[in-house]
């Protein structure tokens, strides 16, 4: 449970045409509100874990992409969260998909 905590959600997208050319590698977040899988993996917990993420590429100088679902994007913790992260390092979109009903 605690390597899922602090565990980074990787998108890689490599270009590999010739050796000489240099390989870009992009990493994306996914931000989702619930987890209707796991009841032990509670809002707080996400919440948690995309700070610890924000926490680890900033140490290790690394930038990124948040794509948040739509329940995500509507809570404030993660509006006040990302607005307060630097345009220059971290992008942020949109994660279309179904999310569960909640209540």
């Amino acid at each position: 449970m605690k390597k899922f905590i602090t565990a980074f959600v990787f998108l890689f997208t490599c270009h590999y045409c010739f050796p000489q050319n240099p390989r870009i590698v992009n990493i994306v977040n996914f931000i989702r509100l619930l987890e209707p899988r796991d009841p032990n993996i509670t809002e707080d917990v996400l919440y948690q874990t995309v700070v610890d993420q924000i926490s680890l590429m900033r140490r290790h100088h690394l930038s990124g992409t948040f794509l948040l679902q739509y329940d995500a994007l509507m809570d404030k913790r993660y509006q006040q969260l990302l607005k307060s992260l630097p345009r220059d390092s971290f992008e942020i979109g949109a994660w279309w998909g179904d999310t569960p009903a909640a209540g």
